[in-house]
């Protein structure tokens, strides 16, 4: 009795797989023009019109800037204020890293998009999401003497991405030059006044050497001074990285579900008819019909 149970589901299963298999060979027009025409004109639009069309063929990049961060001498570093927290790179990133001061020089020098239409706070939003979308990235190196600026922009657009770079910098540069130089000009003075008071009172050995210990650091400042053109500085040229289009993968996505929706179609379409050829089932769904007027 078991065995005739077990045959008669076995044979309802290979029924029923039969019955799918036969719709898909049914239909087999419909599911393979309907994916075929699909995938041609994603293969059109995606490998033939960038052919044609230059702005579908631009191609973006990943474009590296190296910024190198001119140290402070440690015989001056150690004398200024908590000079282990804020140090030039540290300066810089925070600097550049700024969203207020991002948005001022995006602003001035766009290379993402056109953004002409947005209000003030749209755009702020607008870089925001750059930021976080990494379209512009900021990454600081473990030497701590340099940092990198990361723009992914069109490939064709490198050399406005290198004016809106060198803008960040120069005004970065303006801002670690406004805390420290103040802060080195005014140690500057102090140990000059300290010269002068210790060649006045010096007495012996011990006075001497305090005095050649402020010589050597107010020639380390001047020396320092004298040759200072400023902290930041782009190290040769960016590097660049074409970033790959992903074509070849959107078609493929795009062929398996346009497949996947025509196979769809093609159940709906036999379940249809299966519903005109059975009064039963027609009725069923005209009353239901109805009743949900």
């Amino acid at each position: 009795m078991e065995n005739e149970i077990e045959k008669k589901e076995y044979a309802e299963d290979e029924i029923s797989l039969l019955d799918l298999f036969a719709v898909l060979v049914r239909y087999r027009k419909l599911i393979v023009l309907g994916t075929g025409i699909v995938t041609l004109l994603t293969i059109l639009w995606l490998f033939i019109l960038p052919l044609f069309a230059k702005k579908s063929s631009v191609q973006n990049a990943k474009v590296t800037y190296t910024v190198r961060v001119k140290s402070i001498p440690i015989s001056i570093s150690e004398r200024l204020p908590n000079s282990k927290e804020i140090t030039p790179i540290y300066l810089a990133t925070y600097s550049t890293q700024r969203l207020p001061f991002l948005v001022e020089k995006i602003k001035e020098n766009n290379v993402f998009s056109d953004t002409n239409d947005m209000t003030d706070y749209e755009f702020n939003a607008y870089v925001q999401g750059l930021i976080k979308e990494k379209t512009i990235e900021i990454e600081s190196s473990p030497l701590g003497t340099e940092y990198s600026i990361i723009l992914k922009i069109p490939i064709n657009s490198i050399g406005d991405g290198t004016k809106l770079v060198n803008s960040i910098i120069s005004d970065a540069d303006k801002e670690i030059q406004n805390y420290y130089i103040p802060l080195i000009k005014t140690l500057q003075q102090n140990t000059e006044v300290s010269i002068q008071k210790a060649m006045s009172l010096q007495t012996g050995a011990s006075d001497i050497s305090s005095l050649q210990s402020l010589q050597e650091f107010a020639t380390d400042l001047q020396e320092f001074i004298g040759s200072f053109d400023g902290f930041l500085s782009l190290r040769g040229e960016p590097f660049v990285v074409p970033e790959g289009r992903g074509r070849v993968k959107k078609t493929v996505i795009i062929f398996l579900a346009a497949f996947f929706v025509f196979v769809f179609i093609a159940f709906l379409k036999n379940a249809i008819e299966n519903i005109k050829a059975d009064p039963v089932s027609s009725k069923l769904i005209a009353d239901a019909w109805k009743a949900g007027k």
